[in-house]
């Protein structure tokens, strides 16, 4: 077998998790992950415009399964106004997992206005320990001010 034939094979096979994947992406997905790729934050679609139970659908996929992770950055940051179930689950797991830091930063952001219960506690404590500014620095700052809530401004 040739080199080229066995890259074209490597590509391919490499690209089965991928697509297989993206077979399973609502509708129009594809197309909000593009318009969530805009170099300019203004240019992004604001959450009010994102607010029909499918654009949050699409929003839940792209941040728990696009490969681009400022793609599934703006998607939690978008879903942070969403009470939904769905989307709390999915932020817990975004936290829970091993993405990388940006997306989880972006998840903790995502809990900001939630009611702290045993689940989120937890959560946070861990990301308390993290290595990582972007997830320990928030994640500590939220404990303190349960902990004294008359430093809260």
């Amino acid at each position: 077998m040739s080199k080229a034939v066995r890259l074209v094979l490597a590509v391919a096979l490499a690209a089965l998790p991928v697509a297989s994947l993206a077979a399973q992406a609502p509708a129009g997905a594809e197309t909000l992950a593009l318009r969530l790729q805009a170099r300019h934050p203004r240019d992004v679609p604001s959450a009010e415009r994102l607010s029909s139970d499918a654009d949050r659908a699409r929003l839940r996929w792209l941040a728990e399964h696009h490969t681009r992770p400022l793609v599934r950055t703006r998607a939690l940051l978008l879903l942070a106004s969403d009470p939904s179930v769905e989307t709390r689950s999915l932020v817990l797991r975004v936290l829970d997992s091993t993405a990388p830091a940006l997306v989880r930063a972006a998840a903790l952001r995502a809990t900001r206005t939630w009611t702290l219960d045993a689940a989120l506690r937890a959560r946070l404590e861990r990301l308390a320990h993290e290595a990582d500014p972007r997830l320990q620095r928030p994640a500590r700052e939220r404990l303190a001010a349960i902990q004294n809530p008359s430093t809260v401004d």
